[in-house]
């Protein structure tokens, strides 16, 4: 299966790569702002399954972001947390544009900048309907909650990365903080924890 992948991550990559091709043949790449990005990894048994979307663990959600800006030719790597829903206003401010209000995500211009700018994450997953997880992430540390059972697991990734050490019973007052902010994260975009609780659903299986 990992062959497979690795094929198809080439052959998008020689796609890729024509299309910067034409951009550049046409003399239209030093005015282009190219941004790469993905939506999800795919987890090849490293927590005991195949495929994305059943969990949240970190080879799901740490996923590819760059950004290529016309006139810049020096590559800068930023290590600090950044989300999917930052790319929208970073490109609206890079193209000088005044963006929506309301928004959830902020520009990363100023991280770019070398400026710390200290983000929390939320992610979710409901996994055909049977599987309903959400999770946070603030700094290095990670709750990841089940709300058909209430379960918890928290992740120092600073010293687990591949997130193989559930924290949550030796730091019970970290669990707790982030959780209630995970449901007042819940809470803000409508769903209800309590709905989830006790409902549990057979696996769809598609042929």
């Amino acid at each position: 299966l990992e062959q497979v992948y690795d094929l198809k991550v080439r052959d998008a990559d020689e796609r890729f790569g024509r299309f910067i091709g034409e951009l550049r043949a046409l003399g239209l790449l030093d005015d282009t702002l190219v941004v790469v990005m993905s939506d999800h990894g795919d987890e090849f048994l490293e927590h005991g399954a195949v495929d994305h979307g059943h969990t949240l663990y970190q080879e799901q959600l740490h996923t590819v972001l760059m950004m290529r800006f016309p006139g810049t030719a020096r590559r800068q790597d930023v290590d600090q947390l950044v989300r999917t829903v930052d790319l929208f206003p970073t490109v609206f401010e890079a193209l000088g544009l005044q963006g929506p209000r309301d928004i959830d995500g902020v520009s990363l211009l100023p991280m770019m900048r070398g400026r710390s700018q200290p983000l929390v994450a939320f992610a979710e997953t409901d996994y055909r309907l049977f599987v309903h997880h959400r999770a946070i992430r603030r700094g290095d540390h990670k709750l990841i909650l089940d709300l058909l059972d209430g379960g918890r697991e928290l992740y120092d990734l600073s010293v687990d990365p591949h997130e193989l050490k559930d924290i949550s019973s030796t730091e019970p007052r970290l669990t707790y903080e982030l959780e209630q902010e995970l449901r007042t994260w819940m809470q803000s975009v409508g769903t209800n924890p309590q709905d989830y609780l006790g409902v549990r659903q057979n696996p769809i299986e598609i042929f």
